[in-house]
């Protein structure tokens, strides 16, 4: 004998709850991007949310490095744009410094549309209205690509890209 349709109804409907549960929270996720300052690990090349409690941290002042994390897209162009006068602020307050140059690290970035290169283009210039040198490092080839065809890199200048943070800081030590 077949099951009674009905009694499949509460699973039907425990699987939509869920599914419009999932839904829910990847929109909130990726509508709030993850920034972060970062600093140089004591002893290497690598770096690291300045945040974190377990590793000793060697930071410039004079420098701020920024990582991104997640796919730059309309979705979430607001919260990078509020997120990065954030992580500014803070910087300020923690060092009394505002920074001669920025660092955006887009290592954490693995796509990036229309909206997002138009948000990087407002970022950009309003770090060059306060005389801060804007910099990207860690460009995926994908992320790379998309902002050439925009004509981001000509106009920032391919001397402002680097394969990573650590070149790009000694870059901006140097200037």
């Amino acid at each position: 004998q077949l099951p009674n349709r009905h009694q499949y109804k509460g699973r039907e409907n425990g699987i939509l709850i869920s599914l419009l549960f999932s839904m829910l929270v990847f929109i909130y996720r990726t509508s709030r991007p993850r920034l972060a300052e970062i600093g140089r690990i004591e002893g290497s090349t690598n770096y690291t949310d300045i945040s974190k409690d377990d590793v000793p941290i060697v930071q410039r002042t004079d420098v701020l490095a920024v990582a991104f994390h997640g796919s730059i897209f309309f979705g979430n162009v607001d919260g990078l744009d509020t997120q990065t006068e954030r992580v500014i602020a803070d910087h300020v307050r923690r060092t009394s410094v505002e920074p001669q140059a920025v660092i955006f690290d887009v290592s954490g970035v693995n796509d990036i549309d229309a909206t997002g290169i138009q948000a990087l283009w407002e970022i950009a210039f309003r770090f060059s209205q306060r005389n801060n040198v804007f910099v990207m490092a860690g460009t995926s080839p994908h992320v790379r690509d998309q902002l050439r065809k925009a004509g981001f890199v000509d106009a920032l200048g391919t001397e402002r890209f680097f394969m990573d943070v650590h070149a790009a800081m000694k870059a901006c030590v140097s200037r």
